[in-house]
């Protein structure tokens, strides 16, 4: 059933729909050196190619039948100067579109390239679709897949060549007719990466609607609680929750947050002036990746600020982690994000700076927003509260263009679906992720799910489910899931450091997700999770500890046989230890008299063993288990048991970077420890074992240094 919201999104968009706009054909110009030449030295002088590959850092001019239009390419393999092919004879103040050409012989161990661009040393990477050896580069097409006037003589392939087009964006042509395109190789030396470059085709364009960038500083940019905004100068490595200032990108500055661990930075505002009043306009946010997730949340949209946000107080996270809201570089980080693709040239009035080094600038589309009466528009920035290095935030600045109409056969968000799409099925063509669940609408649509709900999304691979939407274990604590009175509960470390409990009832195929630890025992660290042990009245007993960070474990006990809220669970408490601690396998014996084993990792740095006989009331003073080396060495088991009378592990002699591993096997039965055949190693009294000494578990695998293979 169509809502009102949606009725209103259908209309917005009919209105923006126009016939697709025609488009002229290509004409092809092939490079030529020389006085007589087209193309020349970046600063316009002579260019001559060398005859040979004769080393001398120049480019080497190619002439044989299979080398390209009209027999000849340039090649660059090495550091090659920058070189300007300049297309003649064009209609002042025409728009063109224009293609820079060049080969690849289409191996998966080769990746030809080429630099191209409309300003000498803003050049865009080229690659042929599919290659990814050149970190950011855009895609190239198959020249043959375009439609020319003039064509090149050939498209290959040739010996398995291809000529590939890389689409070098839009330009107007000066008042001589005249428009420069200037090449360059990567300035490699590895063949591999060689560039072929062979000409120049272009085609008049209808203006583009191109995205005005404008970068954020301290002019325009304030943080929304009123406050002064005052970032941290570059270098300071403290946590204070402050942006700082990064000399980097655009016009050198970025505000950085997250980049020396969890921190949660004030909102921003950067408000774009100057705009029509009272007009639409499709908005942008931009931030920076060096390959990692690195994150933005940003909206123009004040309804997207939770109300829990507190002016002056740096520990509310105003914008919610919400898809639509949230962007990322590389993943949707478990669908709490929009992947935001890289920001290309083409798409620019004026291009910004796009990479340097190895980041790339991330483009996040923000939809639409319409300006007020004086011609302002305001977009929030937030980062991720709490997200640490690996989710640092590099927010660089925003951009805008007109809301005209639009091209039904093209797709303004890139989410798959075409603008004509979008308007039948209800859902926004300016964001790829209309209901904010994670999937974009082409996602959704090809997978049977709905767009516009987010509840409804893809099946997961194989039909499986997800009973938590974040959430994190390592394997050495156990049992992290169980199946309980017709329920699964299952722990885990979430994104935040929060250590948190789901219920999931398969009967009404519902989840019920508690978070258990708090401000004392959070830690942002995979190896927290807790372990879950059923008590003999049917509550639950969870126990946790961080990453060897202090000398404690920590536990909480349900109040129900099924819990289902937080309120469901007892304080947490505290246990101490003598030693730094780390991991939690829990495990109750029946015929023990429902003795708790908790087996950990703390003395010495070595398998350690903590009882209860009261249930977890009380905890027995703490024991070494195996004892190897003198703290850094660690053995790492696994644990299994029967819950009535046995305790089974498998174990390691070490960590596999500071000793060759065998691989052992024990178990523990009243009160001693047992090889797999039984033969008596120790009692639990005489503890520890000393594994070098020779009281260890049958061997399982005995350590090779033989290559792997048959047998």
């Amino acid at each position: 059933m169509e809502t009102a919201t949606t009725t209103r999104l259908r209309s917005a968009l009919l209105a923006l729909l126009i016939a697709p706009a025609l488009h002229g054909q290509l004409v092809y110009v092939d490079a030529t050196d020389g006085p007589a030449g087209n193309t020349t030295l970046a600063d316009g002088s002579v260019f001559n190619a060398t005859a040979t590959n004769d080393g001398s850092n120049n480019w080497w001019l190619r002439n044989d039948p299979a080398f390209g239009s009209h027999g000849n390419i340039f090649q660059g393999t090495d550091p090659s100067p920058e070189i300007r092919t300049t297309l003649t004879g064009l209609a002042p103040g025409q728009t063109y579109r224009v293609f820079a050409h060049f080969w690849d012989p289409g191996s998966t161990t080769e990746n030809w390239n080429i630099r191209a661009g409309f300003a000498s040393g803003n050049l865009t990477v080229f690659s042929r679709e599919g290659n990814s050896a050149v970190a950011g580069s855009s895609a190239g097409v198959l020249a043959s897949t375009l439609a020319y006037t003039i064509p090149p003589t050939t498209f290959g392939p040739h010996s398995s060549r291809d000529m590939i087009a890389g689409e070098i964006g839009t330009t107007t042509a000066n008042a001589g007719g005249e428009i420069a395109v200037f090449i360059d190789e990567l300035g490699s030396d590895n063949v591999n990466l060689r560039t072929w470059y062979d000409g120049i085709s272009y085609e008049p364009v209808t203006a583009p609607n191109l995205i005005a960038y404008v970068d954020a500083n301290l002019a325009n940019t304030a943080r929304w609680d009123g406050q002064p905004f005052v970032p941290a100068a570059q270098g300071n490595p403290a946590i204070d929750h402050n942006w700082k200032n990064r000399t980097f990108g655009n016009n050198g500055n970025v505000f950085e947050s997250n980049a020396d661990g969890p921190e949660d930075a004030p909102l921003l505002v950067t408000t774009i002036t100057g705009l029509e009043p009272e007009t639409t306009y499709v908005l942008y946010a931009f931030f920076w990746s060096d390959g990692r997730n690195w994150r933005l949340k940003a909206s123009a949209d004040p309804a997207a600020i939770q109300d829990n946000g507190t002016p002056s107080h740096f520990g509310d996270d105003y914008l919610p982690s919400n898809a639509r809201h949230n962007y990322s570089a590389t993943n949707n980080a478990g669908r709490t994000a929009t992947v935001a693709a890289p920001a290309v040239a083409a798409d620019f009035s004026t291009p910004p700076m796009l990479s340097e080094g190895n980041r790339t600038l991330r483009q996040a589309p923000l939809g639409t927003a319409t300006s007020d009466a004086n011609g302002n528009l305001a977009i929030f920035i937030d980062d991720l509260a709490g997200g640490g290095e690996p989710n640092r935030v590099w927010y660089d600045g925003v951009g805008y263009k007109p809301a005209l109409p639009l091209d039904p056969d093209a797709d303004e968000d890139g989410d798959g679906l075409t603008n004509a799409q979008e308007l039948a099925l209800g859902t926004d063509p300016y964001h790829p992720d209309t209901d904010g669940d994670g999937y974009s609408d082409g996602e959704e649509v090809a997978a049977g799910s709905d767009p516009l709900d987010p509840d409804s999304v893809p099946p997961l691979p194989g039909n499986a489910l997800a009973i938590a939407p974040d959430g994190a274990w390592t394997w050495f604590n156990d049992e992290r899931a169980i199946f309980h009175q017709g329920s699964l509960f299952a722990g885990y470390v979430m994104r935040d450091g929060r250590y948190g409990i789901t219920r999931y009832d398969p009967a009404t195929n519902t989840s019920h997700h508690m978070v258990i630890s708090t401000a004392a025992s959070r830690e942002q660290d995979d190896h927290n999770n807790p372990s879950i042990t059923v008590l003999p009245d049917g509550r639950l007993l969870a126990l946790y500890a961080k990453h060897i960070t202090n000398s404690f474990f920590y536990q909480r006990t349900s109040l129900v046989p099924l819990p289902s809220t937080e309120a469901d669970w007892g304080p947490e408490i505290a246990n101490p230890l003598p030693a730094r601690n780390t991991y939690n396998n829990t495990y109750l014996l029946s015929a023990e008299n429902n003795r708790i084993y908790n087996f950990h990792r703390s003395i010495n740095f070595n398998p350690t063993i903590t009882v209860s006989n009261d249930l977890g009331a009380t905890w027995e003073p703490t024991v070494q288990f195996i004892s190897v080396g003198s703290g850094g060495v660690r053995p790492y088991p696994r644990y299994c048991s029967n819950g009535i009378d046995r305790i089974d592990l498998i174990y390691t002699d070490g960590h596999p970077r500071d000793v060759n591993n065998s691989v052992f096997h024990m178990y523990y039965r009243d009160g001693a420890f047992y090889k797999t055949d039984g033969t008596h190693i120790e009692d639990y009294a005489n503890l520890p074992l000393d594994h070098q000494g020779g009281q260890r578990g049958s061997v399982v695998y005995p350590y090779s240094a033989a290559a792997w293979g048959p047998g």
